[in-house]
């Protein structure tokens, strides 16, 4: 049994644990970090080739200052492990002005953060972009600073930096338990042993619901599939095609462009199973919504009336009760928070854009009880909180 002691044990080394790794790491601090599968994996959140990032943020405009801090670390990420992660490709995000909440939150967290965003009507953004069929009664927003993150590859830098900086990541290390008085050092009962920690934080995605359960955060999970489609070269990165985010009167569709190596990426994000157990997901390509993606893609973009999958893959959706990520300190009776235990989980298929930013967040909550970036609007609460779009 290994009873090696660290300053701090990061449980779930995907996009936010990797990324917390790393933070930690290079401030010289000793950690360890645990997986239970092999690194970058493809059985939770953080896979699937591509994610969307944006500034804009239509969920809520507080994420804004976060995103500006992310966007500096993808950058410092990008020079330190001397890899291309961040393509920015640009975004557009349409829907009808009178009913969209994704259009009128982008306006609202633009004009509070003096975010540049171009405003379209439809007929305009079919003549930029005609590769679209936008409704005429659609406004469409153009946001040139956003694109995707290619995410295994980003997982893999945030690992190996951190391993770089002398941090020690144990992989296919099931955790089974965990012990802390709240003030303490912790201890942490793994299948390779025992090991024991000044300070723990916890980033393991759809296991947070059995890791934190104690703390009745109402979290669950969905199975969404994400696809890849065979596409004309006008929807190429290459050629200029953008990521995209259309809100229809039959969901929230988003795509990114296909590459030299692979097709059009393209998925629901309103659709997606509940399930119960992670452990236990479907994972094969079956995809009951299939359907409905097929046919926002043959009615949307032109060139594409009969879309052909060529690649299906699951992942996971760990969802809040209002889709806000939850981050904070173990709570403590009596109101108080705990000094060792730290938690960051319910990232609602729309956080892996925050990766650094979190990881920075955890590190600073750990080593000093406070964070250089605002996020008490992400902090657990007893009431769900909402979005209010003026």
């Amino acid at each position: 049994m290994d009873q090696a002691t660290y300053d701090v044990i990061v449980v779930g080394i995907g996009g936010m644990g990797s990324a917390t790794a790393w933070q930690l790491a290079r401030r010289g601090v000793r950690v360890l970090g645990l997986e239970q599968f092999d690194a970058a994996h493809d059985k939770g959140a953080s896979h699937g080739d591509t994610r969307l990032i944006r500034k804009a943020y239509f969920e809520h405009p507080d994420y804004v200052p976060l995103l500006n801090r992310a966007y500096d670390l993808w950058d410092d990420l990008e020079a330190e492990s001397g890899r291309r992660l961040f393509h920015r490709t640009g975004l557009i995000l349409a829907g009808n002005p009178g009913t969209s909440q994704v259009v009128a939150g982008v306006k609202k967290a633009a004009r509070e953060h003096n975010l540049a965003i171009e405003t379209w009507s439809a007929a305009q953004a079919r003549e930029m972009y005609p590769q679209f069929n936008f409704d005429n009664d659609w406004e469409v927003l153009f946001e040139e600073d956003a694109g995707f993150l290619r995410v295994e590859e980003c997982v893999k830098a945030h690992s190996d930096m951190a391993e770089k900086h002398g941090a020690r990541i144990l992989y296919n290390t099931k955790v089974t338990s965990w012990e802390s008085t709240g003030h303490g050092p912790v201890r942490v009962m793994t299948s390779a042993g025992t090991f024991q920690a000044e300070r723990l934080v916890i980033t393991s995605g759809p296991w947070a619901t059995a890791l934190l359960r104690p703390l009745g955060l109402n979290l669950h999970l969905r199975r969404m599939v994400q696809h890849w489609f065979e596409a004309p070269p006008a929807f190429d990165e290459r050629h200029g095609m953008p990521c995209f985010g259309l809100d229809t009167d039959k969901g929230f569709f988003y795509g990114m462009p296909a590459r030299e190596d692979v097709g059009l990426k393209a998925a629901s994000h309103s659709h997606g199973t509940r399930f119960e157990d992670p452990d236990f997901m479907d994972r094969s390509d079956k995809d009951p919504d299939l359907g409905v993606l097929t046919e926002f893609l043959s009615t949307r973009l032109k060139g594409m009336p009969l879309p052909r999958s060529i690649k299906a893959k699951p992942c996971i959706y760990t969802m809040s009760a209002d889709e806000h990520f939850i981050i904070d300190a173990w709570p403590l009776p009596g109101g108080a928070r705990s000094q060792s235990v730290f938690f960051a989980a319910g990232f609602s298929g729309h956080g892996f854009k925050f990766a650094t930013v979190i990881g920075e967040l955890l590190a600073d909550l750990a080593l000093t009880g406070d964070a250089r970036v605002p996020f008490d609007f992400l902090r657990l609460r007893p009431t769900v909180r909402k979005q209010e779009i003026d």
